[in-house]
């Protein structure tokens, strides 16, 4: 309080009070003590965000292949749609998250809240990684969450991240169309029906069973083309049908006998029933024999053979 300490004490959440007769010309400075921190997601993954007080930082990630940046009027409009980076490319800490704070260092060059992360990052640039505050970050990709993991285990890392983005493009690569299960807007988007059906989440993933549920699939001009379906290996006791646009392409049991994975399976389409889409349009239903038909996660269409059953 002009210069003095103003012997204030306070509690957490609440006010510091200054009580005085007040005159012109006070000046009251005040200094609000900030420390890193590390908080991992809820998930109990390897993966964390940085903190310094209450501001989460960010690393700036560049400006390129931003397409559908501007949202506009159309339905989904609002999701930037150009291309992702691979995550095996992504930065990853190596280290405990408790050794963070210590290769953390202001860099007031770069501007107020920013910072440098060096030495436990790889791979990172002479000078280290830039961090600055999130809400600062505009018009540009960013990475907020990191990976944790250690140096022995960092080429394995590398190994296994690279392998499942190189599956995870070919996946795309070869889908026509999909949905996803349970969720809300792709449902929309494929036009949903059903009866009696249920839906949540396991392992990370919307699901959806019922009586009976369909979806609508684009052939998007591809002459021939497979059905895949995502189920959950420990899914048993459930018998169902499989139609597409109204013929029975394959009766499913799930027995449980992969838990604890997700599996997808194959399903040929007949050019007789393909020959029957209106514009392209398949109707895909899930009819239960046995309890219910489903768990679903994903329905795709596949690029005729693109892959096989895993």
């Amino acid at each position: 309080m002009n210069g003095e300490a103003a012997g204030v004490s306070s509690k957490p959440s609440s006010y510091a009070e200054i009580r005085r007769e007040w005159m012109d010309g006070d000046k009251v400075e005040f200094a609000l003590p900030m420390h890193t921190s590390i908080e991992r997601l809820p998930d109990g993954s390897d993966w964390a965000a940085i903190l310094h007080g209450p501001v989460v930082l960010a690393a700036p990630a560049g400006k390129g292949d931003l397409t559908g940046l501007r949202a506009d009027g159309s339905r989904m409009g609002h999701i930037a749609h150009g291309p992702t980076r691979p995550l095996d490319q992504a930065p990853v800490i190596v280290g405990s998250a408790e050794q963070v704070a210590a290769h953390l260092k202001p860099a007031p060059d770069d501007g107020p809240l920013r910072f440098r992360l060096s030495e436990v990052v790889e791979p990172a640039p002479e000078g280290g990684i830039l961090l600055e505050p999130f809400f600062a970050l505009h018009d540009e990709r960013y990475q907020m969450y990191w990976q944790l993991t250690s140096a022995e285990e960092l080429a394995a890392l590398k190994e296994r991240t690279a392998a499942e983005e190189k599956e995870k493009a070919a996946l795309e690569a070869a889908t026509i169309d999909m949905v996803t299960a349970g969720e809300q807007q792709p449902e929309v988007e494929h036009d949903f029906k059903g009866e009696d059906t249920e839906t949540g989440i396991h392992e990370g993933r919307h699901w959806r069973h019922g009586k009976w549920f369909q979806y609508t699939l684009d052939m998007r001009g591809e002459e021939a083309a497979d059905l895949e379906v995502m189920y959950w290996g420990g899914d048993a006791g459930r018998s169902f049908d499989i139609l597409v646009n109204g013929s029975v392409i394959a009766t499913e049991t799930l027995d449980g006998s992969q838990p604890g994975r997700f599996i997808r399976k194959r399903y040929l389409i007949p050019a007789a029933i393909r020959n029957t889409a209106t514009e392209g349009k398949l109707h895909v239903r899930f009819s239960a024999k046995v309890q219910v038909a489903g768990g679903v996660f994903e329905v795709r269409l596949m690029k005729r053979n693109a892959g096989g059953q895993r």
